[in-house]
């Protein structure tokens, strides 16, 4: 049995069967008797004894206005709009997740605390999370409960990361990472880490300040590497250096050689000046050239050509002689140039020395008597051919 007291009529208790309160709406099952006036709230007692010498206040519900409704043989009463609930929001593990205060109604969440006109800001704040970001409380069965040690240590599991080293071929460890999953595969667990915000940054430190490995597995084992480790490692490593040293300086070459080899070209294709007249010598100028040459000789007859940039005229029999062994000439004694300058470059030694390699550079010593003897034989032969 519990009684009712208004707060409107401080003398006068009410009896009733049972009286529960949600926040919003007070239900009293069997009330003996109702005041006409129920403004200003009420509060729930439970006497423990039938001459109730003591009493018991369940809860203090006097800063509530009410109003009446009737249900059969119950009585409700009714909160006004100005009522704002203060709510735990939990979830699905029943983990208090977040706390609001707000007119409605939510069925869903849990119970805080009532008042009449008090907004959210009024409201003191809740700590809902202890220092690792585990909740503080969580709702079982209806109730509203302190978390355990347990529910911690279970939670912690979601957030408690493998931290792996990486090893390669030959065992030595080069990187480290953190994940959830189990790994298998060129790894090995070092130990396991918690982090609340996210994935743990894994700093460890791998290698010495010459860049050494700092670990190795043996034997599914993690163990500090030796100096006969590093020794090992320094050798392969100067090996290794030296290989990429040799590679780049025949890549060198081999680019300096096309460059020379680009200019060589250019320089043939350019042609030759005869007076002040200039005639270019790709590969149509080449053809037209020898076989007007060969007519002019044959027939000892002038034959039509032209300069570059000229309109074209009747050249001699001498006069063409003279543009073809002039351009053959240089076309000689720039494949010859480009020839001795290749061998000049692979006798180099450092990519310094190839770099500073230019078109036009004079050649001296063996490649300088190659060269003229070379120009001076063709030259021999030309005159051969149309003396």
């Amino acid at each position: 049995m519990s009684v009712i007291k208004f707060n409107n009529d401080p003398k006068h208790f009410y009896d009733c069967l049972e009286c529960s309160y949600d926040g919003i709406m007070a239900t009293i099952k069997e009330l003996k008797d109702r005041p006409q006036d129920v403004s200003g709230g009420f509060g729930v007692f439970e006497y423990t004894d039938p001459e109730c010498t003591k009493v018991h206040l369940v809860e203090d519900l006097s800063r509530f206005s009410l109003v009446w409704e009737d249900d059969e043989d119950t009585v409700i009463l009714s909160s006004d709009t100005d009522i704002y609930n203060t709510y735990f929001i939990y979830n699905e593990g029943g983990f208090v997740v977040d706390e609001i205060t707000t007119k409605s109604i939510f069925e869903t969440a849990y119970l805080v605390d009532s008042g009449v006109g008090r907004e959210h800001q009024e409201y003191p704040h809740i700590e809902l999370f202890d220092e690792d970001g585990f909740y503080l409380y969580k709702v079982v069965d209806g109730e509203l409960k302190n978390t355990t040690e347990e529910d911690k240590d279970e939670w912690k599991k979601q957030f408690t990361y493998n931290i792996y080293y990486v090893y390669n071929e030959d065992g030595f460890v080069d990187n480290a990472f953190a994940t959830l999953n189990e790994v298998i595969d060129n790894v090995i667990l070092v130990r396991t880490e918690y982090s609340k915000d996210s994935v743990p940054v894994v700093s460890d430190v791998l290698f010495d300040e010459d860049g050494f490995y700092l670990y190795k597995v043996v034997n599914n084992k993690l163990e500090n590497t030796t100096e006969e480790d590093k020794e090992a490692w320094e050798e392969e490593k100067a090996k290794e250096e030296e290989e990429r040293r040799k590679q780049e300086l025949a890549d060198a070459k081999v680019a300096k050689q096309q460059e020379i080899s680009d200019a060589c070209a250019a320089a043939i294709i350019a042609g030759v000046d005869i007076g002040e007249e200039h005639f270019s010598y790709d590969m149509t100028d080449q053809n037209n050239i020898y076989n007007l040459t060969n007519l002019a000789v044959q027939t000892n007859l002038s034959v039509p050509y032209h300069a570059d940039s000229q309109s074209c005229r009747l050249f001699t029999r001498d006069e063409m002689i003279e543009i073809y062994t002039t351009a053959e000439l240089n076309v000689t004694s720039q494949t010859t140039y480009n020839n001795q300058m290749r061998q000049y470059i692979d006798t180099l030694e450092t990519i310094e020395e190839v770099n500073e390699v230019t078109f036009g550079d004079p050649l001296t010593g063996e490649y300088l008597e190659t060269y003229n003897e070379m120009v001076s034989q063709a030259e021999e032969a030309l005159k051969q051919i149309y003396n």
